[in-house]
């Protein structure tokens, strides 16, 4: 596994932990990628790139450039 896509799993980790510490319910929105590069740890270009990953597993929605939870994560 190369760094970059290293990077980009765990930033996708870090993501998905932070909306199940949110408490984030199916439909609501997800925080801008801006807010979510506060998370430690986790770059912008990171962000986005494990943003798209979640969104091609379903994990999330992006009506209008705006995400949105759309199932739940495992616990």
């Amino acid at each position: 596994m190369n760094i970059d896509r290293r990077k980009r799993e765990q930033a996708k980790g870090k993501i998905s932990f932070y909306l199940q510490a949110e408490q984030m319910q199916p439909g609501e929105r997800i925080p801008a990628e801006r807010r979510l590069c506060d998370v430690p740890g986790v770059s912008h270009i990171n962000v986005r790139s494990a943003l798209s990953e979640l969104i091609q597993e379903r994990n999330t929605t992006s009506p209008h450039r705006i995400l949105f939870l759309s199932t739940y994560f495992d616990r």
